[in-house]
């Protein structure tokens, strides 16, 4: 039997940081860190847990553009339990595949 695990992913991430994103939320209001991002969804860190097949609005504002898409939660679990917080890191599939606005960053980033 084979127990090999095959790539999931539908397509290539990029880390958020070279991508310069300012700000991110899930609507309704939860604000969550960007860790990657692709052309299909992106893998976010919240203070709240998000629920599996969950509808959402996903808004990302970065330096030089801005994408706002429905997307739907595919998987949240906790990641770090402390003190006085418990931080969630999940994933979130875009309803539409965001291409257009893929290729200027993915161009910077790969020039870098």
């Amino acid at each position: 039997m084979d127990d090999t695990v095959g790539e999931r992913r539908a397509a290539r991430r990029l880390p958020a940081t070279p991508l310069e994103i300012e700000r991110a939320t899930l609507r309704p209001g939860c604000l969550v860190a960007i860790l990657d991002l692709s052309t299909n969804g992106a893998q976010v860190q919240s203070e709240r847990p998000l629920r599996p097949g969950s509808r959402i609005h996903v808004r990302i504002a970065a330096r030089h553009w801005t994408l706002a898409v429905a997307a739907d939660v595919v998987r949240c679990s906790v990641w770090i339990v402390q003190a006085d917080a418990v931080i969630y890191r999940g994933a979130v599939r875009f309803e539409e595949e965001c291409t257009a606005l893929w290729e200027e960053p993915a161009v910077a980033v790969s020039r870098a």
